[in-house]
């Protein structure tokens, strides 16, 4: 990229195409609109597209209205082995090679405003022949046609991590110590009040829930709802109180209160709802961070001892509280919904503060999802697949499924211009803001 280009006008004496090209043209300009529909907003809104670095680095040499005022054909001499129409133009995306041109859509003998029938939504005359706005981002340029599903999101990540079938820590029961409910620490790795402090601290909790019975005007049934129970010591626990009456209750408040008590976990661990129930504990197997869980749940809690009563008294089972329901009401739902050491635990979406520019931090586009790549060594991938017992031709498949797809992805976006310059000013802004000399980067 040696000189300064002079912007010039493109002239063309060729007679305007018939009307049944125009059709044609029209026609793949409307199914073109039809696909764009699916694509991601930030890809149709110019205001929401990520930083383009391709601006500060394309045109320091050359003229973006000259180079970019065509397609990757028009002014060959703009381009090299370092910079490409694709990667330095904004309307990149306008042109196919072959239906979409610049000369089918953009050559003045159809007018000012270009061939109307390649238009249509974001692919306008400004945009596709004048260049004249920001890019769609080079990240949409050099990924549009890249399978991105095996980029983990990190809420992604937790819950294999956690919950996946193949290693999940609570899934699989790793979890779990050796104690086969023999002591109130079952746990391999760590330790819970409930646990550390049994059966003291689930003593604790049933005075609440009595307490929260007669505030709630002796309801019954009084269903108490534990989400992610773990060992179920706790649950254990509280039911042993009321059923044992450790709190000293007047009796015949007591038996009030044993009549109105119900209690149900749900769990969403195989390994852990297996261990609850060993326990003798009603289990629901369900996901708390899933809306689809609800119906599972109420109708579990249709099928207490109360309801269950219906079997010989049908007026019993007609009740308002045994209607299975697909939304909780005053009747059907839980009384009271307690865990313990879970919410903190739910899947976490990572957000990372924009590094390019001064972010506003009430702005949604400041913020970016972090998502995450595995990285690992072949001969370690091999030794895992075959722990797993994996034949040698799915091993094979999948080393070469992914040493493809490292290359098509990471290497082929790295060794572009833009993306080795975009490297280099993303490692330079993050040390900018973290305030991070060079050394310790």
């Amino acid at each position: 990229m040696a000189s300064v280009f002079w912007l010039f006008c493109l002239v063309s004496s060729e007679t305007p195409p018939s009307e049944g090209a125009k059709a044609d043209v029209s026609a793949l300009a409307a199914e073109a609109a039809e696909s764009a529909k699916a694509l991601p907003k930030k890809r149709r809104r110019v205001d929401l597209a990520p930083y383009d670095i391709s601006n500060e680095l394309c045109w320091v040499d050359q003229s973006k209205g000259r180079c970019c005022q065509g397609d990757a054909t028009t002014h060959s001499d703009c381009w090299d082995e370092s910079y490409s129409f694709e990667e330095c133009c904004p309307n990149a995306d306008c042109f196919d090679g072959e239906v979409f041109t610049y000369e089918a859509c953009c050559a003045q003998v159809y007018g000012l405003r270009g061939n109307e029938g390649c238009w249509s939504g974001y692919y306008d005359y400004e945009h596709c022949c004048l260049a004249n706005r920001s890019s769609q981002s080079w990240v949409d340029i050099l990924l549009r046609e890249i399978d991105t599903d095996q980029f983990y999101g990190m809420d992604e990540f937790y819950t294999d991590a956690q919950y996946g079938n193949d290693f999940g820590y609570y899934s699989t029961g790793r979890v779990l110590g050796k104690s086969d409910g023999k002591s109130a620490q079952e746990f391999a790795h760590y330790t819970t009040y409930p646990m550390a402090l049994s059966p003291h601290f689930g003593r604790v909790l049933c005075r609440v829930v009595f307490i929260m019975w007669l505030q709630m005007n002796e309801k019954a049934p009084f269903r108490v709802v534990e989400i992610g129970a773990g060992s179920g010591q706790l649950a254990h626990d509280i039911q042993e109180c009321v059923k044992r009456n450790e709190l000293g209750i007047d009796p015949p408040v007591w038996r009030r209160f044993l009549g109105a008590f119900e209690y149900v976990i749900v769990e969403r661990s195989p390994a852990l709802s297996r261990r609850q129930r060993q326990r003798g504990l009603r289990v629901v197997n369900a996901d708390a961070q899933r809306k689809d869980s609800c119906p599972v749940v109420l109708e579990a809690l249709t099928q207490s001892d109360a309801c269950s009563a219906g079997q010989r008294q049908p007026a019993r089972r007609a009740a308002a509280e045994c209607e299975v329901t697909e939304r909780g009401n005053q009747h059907t739902a839980a009384s009271l919904v307690l865990s313990n050491e879970l919410l903190d635990a739910f899947a976490p979406v990572k957000l990372q503060l924009s590094i390019y520019g001064q972010p506003v931090v009430t702005h949604c586009r400041a913020w970016q999802e972090i998502r995450l790549v595995h990285i690992i060594n072949l001969d370690d991938l091999r030794a895992i697949s075959e722990a797993l017992e994996h034949s040698e031709q799915r091993i094979t498949a999948m080393a070469l499924d992914l040493e493809g797809y490292t290359n098509e992805v990471f290497c082929r976006v790295t060794n572009t211009s833009v993306g080795k310059a975009t490297l280099m000013t993303g490692h330079s802004e993050r040390f900018a803001h973290m305030g991070l000399p060079a050394p310790f980067s």
